[in-house]
């Protein structure tokens, strides 16, 4: 039988029960199945460019505003964009870009159209 309870009372089960976990400093390749006991953070922006999230055509996002399929927006395809390497492509108004999944971003480009 499920049993229900306040949310105040849930949070004071979970905090009795999890909150003296002892915390120990492992080598990183120790750590499999194993917690942080706190957040880490990166000092520097990995990769240090900005990076395509799909595959598409690199844009200037602002110049898609009011486009639909009975709308279109045209743009010039001035290149394409390899896989690891770094591009020397930058967008102009109405120009685009095609980039994979990863790859850099052409400069002044913001977006990617899928």
């Amino acid at each position: 039988m499920l049993n229900v309870v306040e949310l105040a009372a849930a949070k004071k089960l979970i905090s009795e029960k999890f909150e003296n976990f002892p915390t120990i400093l492992l080598d990183l390749d120790q750590a499999t199945d194993k917690v942080l006991a706190e957040d880490l953070f990166c000092p520097q922006n990995l990769p240090q460019f900005n990076r395509s999230m799909m595959d598409g055509y690199a844009v200037k996002s602002w110049q898609t505003n009011g486009a639909s399929q009975s709308v279109p927006v045209n743009f010039k395809l001035i290149g394409e964009v390899k896989m690891g390497q770094v591009t020397s492509l930058e967008l102009q108004d109405g120009t685009c870009a095609y980039v994979p999944t990863g790859a850099m971003l052409p400069k002044r480009s913001d977006s990617v159209v899928m």
